[in-house]
């Protein structure tokens, strides 16, 4: 299984927080904001996704937060996804809307069919 970053296994939050990036990206993205939730006690989790395949990534995000629920089912789940990692979230959460208690979208990657120019 690829790296993951954890924050405090225990605390007074009441979620746990699984932070997904996008493309290109590593888990050092998400430095800022990991080090400023687990200074509030949260849980946070910062999978290294595979580059090769959305198939091992959404395999890959989907067995952590069945395994978050499953070791804290007290505590809440918030994923926070940017860019690809945006789309993948939000497509989970669709597909699995009792596995995740708030939803993060950071400038996913969906299409768009807006047509504009960037010329004046």
């Amino acid at each position: 299984m690829p790296k993951t970053t954890e924050g405090p296994r225990s605390g007074p939050s009441a979620f746990n927080f699984l932070l997904v990036h996008g493309l290109g990206a590593h888990p050092g993205r998400w430095d800022f904001l990991r080090e400023f939730l687990e200074k509030l006690s949260s849980s946070v989790y910062t999978p290294s996704l595979p580059q090769d395949s959305l198939a091992k990534q959404k395999k890959l995000i989907l067995a952590l937060a069945k395994k978050l629920k499953q070791e804290s089912p007290e505590k809440g789940l918030i994923i926070v996804g940017e860019s690809l990692g945006g789309l993948l979230s939000f497509n989970l959460a669709a597909q699995y809307p009792k596995l995740f208690d708030r939803v993060v979208l950071l400038s996913p990657a969906f299409a768009s069919k807006l047509k504009f120019s960037l010329t004046p």
